[in-house]
């Protein structure tokens, strides 16, 4: 599957690349104090041994795993989460994938996995039990 499609899948699920899911990152913490919001975040993928980014904009790990890990199953592939800065700018063609906040591997349908970054585990600790395995 090309990269553009992969894009188009994930307009359909989650919306247009830039999506706000909030115009005020601490209203919706207060809003949702229990989840996990990324805003500005970068969707990377892995194609033929390099790391591309595919899609940017705000997402809710809690409220949109379930999209993600449709997305990852659909593609075929594995998805990363990124800060902005881990994937824009000077880091645009050399996405830091080790930074990941988290990943959804449903490219094998038996297999969902939902993981956080490791460099994150300690942080997210509450919010395991929300963003845990989501049946698609």
């Amino acid at each position: 599957m090309k990269n553009i499609e992969i894009t188009q899948i994930i307009e359909r699920v989650l919306g247009y690349s830039g999506r706000m899911i909030s115009g005020s990152k601490s209203g919706y913490r207060k809003v949702y104090p229990e989840n996990v919001p990324v805003f500005n975040a970068n969707l990377v993928i892995e194609d033929a041994g390099k790391y591309v980014k595919i899609w940017h904009g705000d997402v809710d790990l809690t409220i949109d795993a379930e999209k993600l890990l449709k997305v990852s199953e659909k593609a075929g592939k594995k998805l990363y989460v990124l800060y902005e800065m881990d994937a824009r700018f000077e880091r645009e063609e050399d996405p830091a994938i080790e930074r990941h906040i988290a990943s959804y591997d449903a490219s094998q349908p038996q297999n969902l996995q939902v993981e956080i970054g490791e460099q994150y585990d300690t942080w997210f600790i509450r919010d395991l039990n929300v963003i845990k395995y989501v049946k698609l």
